[in-house]
Formats: structure tokens, sequence, C-alpha cells
């Protein structure tokens, strides 16, 4: 399904996620050394991740597969300056194989229920859901860029819980792009 809704998207806007996020770059003014050095970062932290022992009771093993290939622990900035733009071949092009991952999710799943069913279930609570928010953006009217949604939902969502991001030491924002990690941080911080 996610295929069919990608190819509904580029039927109906005639742009990729990977264009549209190009068009998000340049309207955040977000440079191809920021979205480099943040691919460089996070290979760097996965990989000492990995040496650390992290990952060790959070995978499992596949095929012979034990670590995510898609970890570049011998990235550098240098290398990921040699790459060539993807979705925008022109100069002006910043999103290169090295600072769009595609790996864009993992194999992961939460069972989200009431505690009384995991009880009479026999499963154990893990975690509480305690706060959520759903937002969407104009992408196909291209008022907004296709993965902004991020930018509306999680302040609502702190504002919510009477929390700002300041009150966190770490967050996680899980995307394919450096680009629109950094977009959306830059949207945070207007």
């Amino acid at each position: 399904e996610p295929d069919s809704q990608l190819a509904e998207f580029a039927a109906r806007t005639g742009l990729s996620m990977g264009q549209s996020c190009e068009l998000m770059a340049k309207t955040w003014s977000i440079s191809r050394a920021d979205q480099d050095q943040l691919a460089f970062e996070s290979h760097k932290k996965a990989a000492a991740a990995y040496e650390a022992g992290f990952y060790k009771d959070l995978l499992v093993e596949f095929k012979g597969l034990k670590a995510d290939n898609n970890v570049r622990k011998d990235t550098t900035p240098e290398k990921l300056a040699k790459l060539r733009p993807v979705f925008d071949s022109s100069s002006a092009g910043t999103l290169t194989a090295g600072n769009s991952t595609p790996l864009t999710d993992g194999a992961a799943a939460v069972l989200l229920a009431s505690e009384e069913w995991a009880h009479a279930r026999g499963l154990p609570v893990l975690a509480y859901l305690t706060y959520g928010k759903v937002a969407a953006v104009d992408f196909v009217g291209k008022k907004e860029g296709l993965l902004m949604a991020p930018a509306y939902a999680v302040p609502r969502m702190l504002g919510d819980a009477g929390l700002t991001l300041q009150d966190f030491d770490f967050y996680e924002i899980h995307e394919a792009f450096a680009a629109q990690v950094l977009c959306t941080l830059k949207a945070w911080e207007t």
C-alpha cells in the first residue's frame, strides 16, 4: 500500500518524496553541507552504538544478517561531499545517496492496546501512550512541504502535555532525508 500511496502522490503532484524534500530544503535554506554533516554524525553514532553493544538485544538475526548494513562506519564528510545529487541533478541539488538513506523504515512493531486487554491475555504492559497528535499538510497544492506535518503535530502534542522541546535531552526524528529532519528542526525554532 505505501507504494500505491507514493504512486498516487507522484501522479497528483508530479513529484517523488525525494523531489518534494529537495524543494523543502530550498524553501527552508537547508544546505548540502548541513545535510551531509547530519548524515555523517548519524552514521558515526549508529556505528558507535553497534560497537558498544547497544543493539545486541534489540535486533534479531535474519538469514545471517546481524546488523543493519546501511550504516557506513567509514564515511567522512569528504566522501559524502563527492556524491552526486539524486533528485535535482542541477548544481542546485542537495539530496544525495549519502544524506538520503535507503533505509526509510526499520522492521518494528508496537502492539497498542488497553491495559485491560493486555492483562486478560497475560501480556506485559511495557509503556503507556499518554499523548499523541495527528497533523497533515497541503502538499498537493504545494503550500507546504510533503514531510512537514511533524512541525505541527509535535508542538501541539507537547502543548497538551505542558512540555516544550527544551524539556528533553534527546529526541528522535525518524526520517529518510537529512533535509527533512533539518527542515523540521528549523520550523520548530520559528
